[in-house]
């Protein structure tokens, strides 16, 4: 870049583009399928069948290895993940459940699942510690209609991770996740420490 005075983007993207796979620093991560992108015709259906999936995993209580556990004295990185696939869909809403307790405290689960896949009023987010574990979530519901304007109705962290301070800046990291004005660049980042 320096050689050829050149420091833009584009530039920049083209020398990536280029480089042979193995020759980079950080390969990059497969890309992920948005599985909130789903045809109108069949949008009454996804929101059944993802309800309907969530009530039977918590009728039979289905194990969760992917929930995180506090260890004493270790430092805790944290990443605070968009929720983009039925998968982590799946995760975020039993970390909400292992939080909230009381079902009077949420929405249905049609509304939960109508909010997933419908990313222009909500965002799910999943808080996750260095071993890729989940230890908390939010919701952000965002309003169209005025810019950068959210709130957080949902939001907490697992047994063994509350009281450390954890959450205030959780809710610092998400809000900043959804301000930008293109939607383009609302990515999915992590921070080294809290």
């Amino acid at each position: 870049m320096v050689s050829a005075n050149n420091y833009t983007a584009g530039y920049a993207e083209a020398l990536v583009l280029g480089t042979p796979k193995d020759q980079l620093a950080q390969p990059e991560k497969p890309k992920v399928k948005d599985e909130r992108i789903v045809d109108p015709g069949n949008l009454e259906k996804a929101i059944s069948e993802e309800a309907d999936i969530t009530e039977e995993r918590a009728r039979r209580q289905v194990a969760t290895p992917h929930i995180g556990e506090a260890k004493e004295g270790e430092p805790v990185r944290l990443s605070l993940k968009e929720v983009k696939t039925k998968i982590e869909y799946r995760k975020t809403i039993e970390t909400l459940k292992m939080i909230f307790k009381d079902p009077k405290d949420l929405d249905t689960d049609k509304t939960l699942a109508r909010l997933f896949y419908d990313k222009d009023i909500c965002r799910y987010n999943m808080l996750q510690d260095q071993h890729d574990k989940t230890v908390g979530m939010q919701q952000i519901r965002i309003n169209p209609n005025v810019p950068d304007a959210a709130y957080t109705p949902y939001g907490g962290l697992i047994e063994g991770y509350k009281g450390i301070n954890l959450y205030p800046n959780m809710v610092r990291l998400g809000l900043l996740m959804v301000s930008p004005a293109s939607p383009s660049t609302r990515k999915s980042w992590s921070v080294s420490s809290i």
